[in-house]
Order: C-alpha cells, then sequence, then structure tokens
C-alpha cells in the first residue's frame, strides 16, 4: 500500500483520529438547521490562525460545481499521529471566500463514518476487498483479479449479444472523466448523469438568447439584486457572502421564489411565486420598464426581435402577474416599482449552481437575458457582465470535450436525453437518468458500469432497482462508500474517497473562472484502487483499448499548460484563478449569436416546438387549489444524492427535522394539517408518506420535498412523484410539471 501515497499524505489512523475531531457540530457549522429562523449565510474562518492554514495540505471540495478550495489543516495527536483538526475555506477561491458551505465542513465526517462502517458478511463496508454478489442476493469477497476478469467476460458477452453497456457518471467528480474513457473504449455511447436532469434547461434556454457567451451578475455595485431560483440550488458560502456585502452597501436584495432556501442570508424583500412562474414575474418588469418609458436607449440595435416582444409585453400587467405567479398584486407591483427605480443597475442573479430547474427554466433563462437587454444592463455598473470567449475557455472547451470522436458524438443525439420528445436544441454532456432506467426495462442494456449508484434515486426507488438491476447481465459500482443502490450491483468495486486520490484538474465556473484540483491527503484504506485505475482495469478484462487514461492524464496536462499553469501550483493552493472576467464597464456586449445581438425571437425555437418569442408557458402552470400543490424538490445544503450520509449528517437531519414536507402553515391549517402529522403526499406517479413541517416561508400553493435528506431503507424519493416528460422544443427532461395533492394520514 505504501506506493499509493501521495506525497505529505496521511496515514489513514491519523486521519480518523484528526477528523473526528470535527465532530458533528463543527462538521455541520454553516447550515442554518433550522427553517423557522431567519436564514444565516455560513460563518467565516478568516480569523483562523494564518499560520494553521499554512501548515495544511491543499485541495478541493467535489461535493458541486463550485469545487470550493479548502485546506485541511493539521494537527499532532496524543499518540503523535498527524490527523486533520479542520478544514479552512481558501480566501482566495471566488466561491469558498474563507468559508466551506455545511456539506463541505461534513464530507470528512461523512468518510470517517464510512470507514468505520459494517464490514460484516453480507454487508458492503467502507474499503475492503472488491464484494461479489452470491446467488442468494448477499456478498462475498473476492479478489480483485476474480472480480475484473468476470466483469469484462460479462461485459463482452452483453455487447456480443448485441445489448449496449451503460456509463453512469457523477458530474461533480473531476475523475468522471474517466469513466467517459471507458465508455468510449468500450464503444458505448450510452452514458448517463444526473446532470442533464436538472439544470440543463436554463443553460440551454440562454444558449438561444446570447450564444455561448457567459454572464456574470454585477451584485457588487448594483442598487437592485433579483436573486432567482436559489430554491433549488445550493448557495455557495460566496453567493451568500456577495449578496449580504451588497445590502451592508445599500443596495436592496429581493428574493423571487417559491420559498427561502437553506443557506440564503437576509434579504429586503420576499416575492413568493409557484415553481416554475418566475418568467410572468420578470415579463411584467419587462412591461413596467416599457409603459414607464424606461426602455433603455439603443436597446434596439443589440436586440434581434425587440418589436415583437413589445407587442408580447401588452398584456403582462401586475394583476396578469399575480395569478400566474400566485403572489399577491401588492408584492408585484412593489418589486415593479423597485426595478424601475433601479434602471440600468440591476443584476438579475440566477447563479446560484443548479438554479432554475423547475418548469419555464429555459423561457426562464430567455426572459432573463430580453430584461437585461431592456434595461441596458449588459456591461454596465449593477447590471450584467457579458464575458467575451478567451483563448483559455477555447482550452477549457477542448479539454472538457476531448476529440474530435468526443463532439460527434454530442452531434448526432448520442448525449441528447429524451429521444422521444426530440430534443434539436439541447446541449448536455450526458443522457438523461430516465432514460437509462427505461432502456434497462426495455432490455436495450445489458450491464451497467457506475462511478456514483446512489444517483439512480433521482429516477428509480429502491424497489423498482430491485427488480430492474438483476434484469442486466452485469452491474458494477465503483465507489468509496457502499449505500443501497451499490449492495444491488452484482460487484462492488472499493473505490478511493475523493481525499484519498488525486483529481483531474476541473474548471469552475462560478462568479470567475477557476482551475481547481482535489489532492490526495490521506494514505487509501486497504484494498481499494483510484478510479483510474479500476477503470483501466475493466477495459483491459474486457479486450478493449485500455490506454484512454494516458490520453486523459496527457489532455489534462495540455489544458493546465494552455492555461498557464502547472499541478505543482494547483497542489500549492487546490484553485487558481485563471483569468479576470475580460470585460469591462462600457464595453459593447459580443453576443455569440448568429445575428450578434440578443435573440429575443428564435427560427429556431419556433421550428423544434419552443415559443417563437420569449415569454411564459403558461399551460403547465396553473395556480393550485382545493389541495393541490405544485412540488418543490431541492437537495438540502447538507446532503448529496451521490453520497451516503454519516451518522452525524443523520443525527443532525433528524434533530433539526429537515427530512420532513415543508407545507404553508396557513395551507396546513386548512387541511387540518398538524405539526409532525404523517401526511400523504400523491401525484399520478404515485404516493409517499411523509411527516409535515409548518412553516411561513414557502408560497401556499408549493409544498417542499428534501432530495436525499438522509440515504433510507425504502429508497424515498420525491422525484419519483414526477412524471418526467421532455420540455417543448429543448428535450431535456422537466421535472417540476408535477402537482401532487396533500391529505392527512387517515383524514
Amino acid at each position: 500500500m505504501d506506493d499509493k501515497k501521495g506525497k505529505g499524505a496521511l496515514s489513514r489512523r491519523g486521519f480518523i483520529a484528526g477528523a473526528t475531531a470535527i465532530g458533528a457540530g463543527m462538521a455541520l457549522a454553516g447550515c442554518s438547521g433550522s427553517a423557522d429562523a431567519e436564514p444565516n449565510a455560513s460563518g467565516s474562518d478568516s480569523a483562523m490562525d494564518a499560520a494553521a492554514a499554512a501548515a495544511g495540505a491543499a485541495s478541493c471540495c467535489t461535493g458541486c460545481s463550485a469545487l470550493c478550495a479548502f485546506r485541511a489543516c493539521l494537527r499532532t495527536a496524543e499518540n503523535g499521529d498527524a490527523g486533520i483538526g479542520r478544514f479552512l475555506g481558501s480566501a482566495a477561491h471566488p466561491e469558498s471566500v474563507g468559508s466551506l458551505c455545511a456539506y463541505g465542513y461534513a464530507s470528512a465526517e461523512m468518510l470517517v463514518s464510512e470507514a468505520s462502517a459494517s464490514g460484516a458478511e453480507g454487508e458492503a463496508g467502507r474499503g475492503g476487498a472488491p464484494l461479489r454478489r452470491r446467488d442468494d442476493g448477499s456478498f462475498e469477497e473476492t479478489t480483485w483479479d476474480d472480480a475484473l476478469a468476470r466483469i469484462g467476460e460479462a461485459l463482452a458477452a452483453a455487447k456480443g449479444q448485441g445489448r449496449s453497456v451503460a456509463v453512469l457518471v457523477d458530474e461533480c467528480d473531476p475523475n468522471g472523466r474517466y469513466l467517459y474513457g471507458l465508455a468510449d473504449a468500450l464503444g458505448s455511447q450510452r452514458v448517463y448523469s444526473y446532470a442533464s436532469d436538472g439544470g440543463s434547461d436554463a443553460r440551454c434556454g440562454e444558449l438561444q438568447a446570447i450564444g455561448a457567451s457567459r454572464t456574470v451578475p454585477d451584485v457588487e455595485q448594483a442598487r437592485l439584486v433579483v436573486v432567482v431560483g436559489a430554491s433549488s440550488g445550493r448557495m455557495t458560502p460566496g453567493h451568500a457572502a456577495r449578496l449580504t456585502a451588497a445590502r451592508e452597501r445599500g443596495a436592496v436584495v429581493v428574493l423571487v421564489d417559491a420559498m427561502v432556501p437553506f443557506g440564503m442570508p437576509a434579504v429586503d424583500a420576499w416575492v413568493p411565486v409557484l415553481p416554475g412562474t418566475e418568467a410572468a414575474l420578470l415579463l411584467a418588469g419587462a412591461a413596467a420598464l416599457v409603459r414607464e418609458g424606461l426602455e433603455a436607449e439603443g436597446a434596439s440595435a443589440c436586440v434581434e426581435g425587440l418589436d415583437a416582444w413589445r407587442e408580447s409585453l401588452a398584456s403582462c400587467t401586475p394583476a396578469w402577474a399575480a395569478r400566474k405567479t400566485g403572489a399577491s398584486e401588492a408584492d408585484v407591483e412593489a418589486f415593479l416599482a423597485r426595478l424601475c427605480a433601479a434602471a440600468p443597475a440591476c443584476a438579475i442573479d440566477a447563479s446560484c449552481p443548479g438554479s432554475l430547474r423547475f418548469g419555464n427554466a429555459a423561457e426562464t433563462a430567455r426572459v432573463v437575458c430580453a430584461l437585461n437587454a431592456l434595461l441596458g444592463a449588459y456591461n454596465v455598473a449593477g447590471g450584467t457582465f457579458v464575458v467575451p470567449e478567451t483563448s483559455w475557455d477555447a482550452a477549457a472547451r477542448h479539454y472538457a470535450t476531448g476529440s474530435a470522436e468526443d463532439e460527434d458524438r454530442a452531434a448526432d443525439g448520442g448525449f441528447v436525453p429524451r429521444a422521444d420528445g426530440g430534443a434539436p436544441l439541447a446541449r448536455v454532456e450526458a443522457g438523461s437518468l430516465f432514460d437509462l432506467v427505461e432502456g434497462i426495462e426495455a432490455g436495450e442494456i445489458g450491464a451497467l458500469v457506475t462511478g456514483a449508484p446512489e444517483v439512480l434515486a433521482w429516477a428509480c426507488d429502491a424497489e423498482r432497482a430491485q427488480r430492474m438491476l438483476p434484469s442486466l447481465d452485469v452491474s458494477v459500482s465503483i465507489c468509496a462508500g457502499q449505500g443501497q443502490y451499490a449492495r444491488l450491483c452484482d460487484f462492488v468495486l472499493p473505490r478511493c474517497s475523493s481525499f484519498e486520490e488525486p483529481g483531474l484538474p476541473h474548471v469552475a465556473y462560478a462568479q470567475k473562472p477557476a482551475v481547481c484540483r482535489s489532492a490526495a491527503l490521506i494514505a487509501p484504506a486497504d484494498d481499494v484502487r483510484p478510479l483510474r485505475d479500476v477503470c483501466c482495469g475493466i477495459a483491459e478484462a474486457a479486450g478493449v483499448e485500455s490506454s484512454f487514461a494516458q490520453e486523459i492524464d496527457a489532455r489534462a496536462e495540455a489544458f493546465l499548460a494552455d492555461a498557464g499553469l502547472s499541478s505543482e501550483a494547483l497542489g500549492d493552493s487546490g484553485s487558481v484563478q485563471v483569468a479576470s472576467l475580460g470585460v469591462s464597464y462600457g464595453d459593447a456586449p459580443l453576443f455569440a449569436t448568429g445575428s450578434g445581438k440578443v435573440e429575443l425571437r428564435s427560427a429556431a425555437c419556433a421550428d423544434a416546438g419552443a415559443l417563437e418569442v420569449c415569454g411564459f408557458a403558461d399551460a403547465a402552470n396553473a395556480a393550485p387549489e382545493n389541495g393541490v400543490f405544485r412540488l418543490l424538490v431541492a437537495a438540502l445544503p447538507i446532503t448529496s444524492a451521490a453520497r451516503a450520509s454519516s451518522e452525524a449528517v443523520r443525527a443532525f437531519v433528524g434533530k433539526e427535522r429537515l427530512d420532513r414536507m415543508l407545507i404553508n402553515a396557513e395551507s396546513a391549517r386548512v387541511l387540518g394539517i398538524a405539526e409532525d402529522d404523517e401526511v400523504v403526499v400523491s401525484s399520478s406517479s404515485g404516493s409517499q408518506t411523509w411527516r409535515a413541517r409548518l412553516v411561513g416561508h414557502i408560497h401556499p400553493g408549493a409544498v417542499f420535498l428534501p432530495l436525499a435528506a438522509v440515504e433510507q431503507d425504502d429508497g424515498l424519493s420525491p422525484l419519483l412523484l414526477v412524471e418526467p416528460h421532455a420540455t417543448a422544443g429543448f428535450g431535456t427532461p422537466d421535472l417540476s410539471q408535477a402537482t401532487v395533492t396533500v391529505r392527512k394520514v387517515g383524514a
């Protein structure tokens, strides 16, 4: 095992001894646990001893796409072993800014919990030898050579029978590129990820409106900051800090959302809207600017289709917006007044990772672009920067897409989800999980290799998975912790955690672009292997090309060279900001569209079946009534769909009652529902039983269910209440078009 130890790696015993000192309380610091209390931003570690930070090992958190950098501070235990006393967020990273979110702080404790998990016969514990499922469903230990040989034989057999090999990737895992490489080696285009099942619509909509350009809201200089769709994403410490600083500077911060999300700092006003109706409020804002004669001078020069859009705004009155959003007309009018008073220094902030996952996401993104143009907010102080593409962006894109063959695969539809709905506008890296499940059940897929089995909870409950996975010729889980979905696979291969293997460099496009790299902080557990080695071993055993890892490594080094970076620099800091925004106040915005303008009217959208003129897709957003609610689903800031929760996380979630259905207190009173009552939540896709939590910070017409609050024995996932379908014109799965009924058990 010594040859696996990275430079400066701690012993595993030392790590656990030190990390245990984190404890549940410190691990979960920064989480706004009480939903009834005013949400707060994560606390800052900036006052920590600089010498302690300098002595630590640099890395980055792989819990979400922000990739916050941190230092694992070292300490000496009583027995002389080195250990980790605390994680310190990197002040230089644009999203950690000296802190980590609750999930980041808890990640070390999760590993400790996994390390001490039972490894008794019949149980899949952390680390140890590979496991092979017996005919009776129990596991037995086997050797790596035996496991790989059996897996290779089964994969070859599946291909020989004309059944596809599918690969399931966690998009937040920097080393997931090795799984993409394995798919290529196996000749498979069936690569899947939860990333295409949430958040991709908004990216596709922005692409249609302004092209490939990236936008960054100028929160630091804005007079008005409008935060849109934050409840469906994860609030990073940097995001929360920017909003707090804006308020302290005198800006007005308004939240437009169905609920006040966990981790949200204090705001000046909250406009509660039904999930998926944000676009209606923003359209009313645009109409108010036109009525008040506040349309920016020169807007016509940078907008394609402005005349047609103005005409469509005639009906977007405050009363109309109130009907569509479920907000009060007074709240709508107050918002419009603030917007008109602050123009053009209005920053429309939809930058929370994973925001706008719900209905109308693509159209909402198009409307945000249109409203920015009408405000004259592009590249002005307090507005929104249009970040031009640089040579560095080109290098990053090549690193992400890889070879021409990869690009061809995306172009010919291999990565486009939900083919039944057509997807001419979709631009995603992987297919939908719902397509994966349907492909297995239809017998089209004969084998599954996954580095993140728990993300199946997005599209499949444990009972369905238990029926589905045995139909495969072989199913292989490669993961650091063995949760319930891993235990349903034929083989469980113990992979190094993100603390035990170095990660490939990864690009974090948040407020400012940065290149991040996770480090091997501790020695690997016995008999676990890096994902790179496991993928190469499977390829070799299957009799296919196994040199893809070397090609990926070479591509990574070439990317670092193109970006003017080195592995050494990343190893010293965990992340490096690689470029400024590349734009200054007053610069003419550069839109990467065919017209070079913001395109509010799109023939491509019309041809695909989306709205020709950006607007509000009304049909699926009728206001619920009579005990029917719009369903709001999001991950808690302390958990991840891809990772099993630790005992400390479970305890904290239970204590703070974070595993409850949130319902507006007045709506609950009408239905006779009291605190902690058992309620049945039903949709056209099924029913689930939850306990109720009554709060004031959710729209009366919506209920919230936490995704992956804990790893539940019954595989309960609120997304199973949603019948996914392709968004019109875009083809990405719409996870928000669910209405649910709620009733008290026994009522």
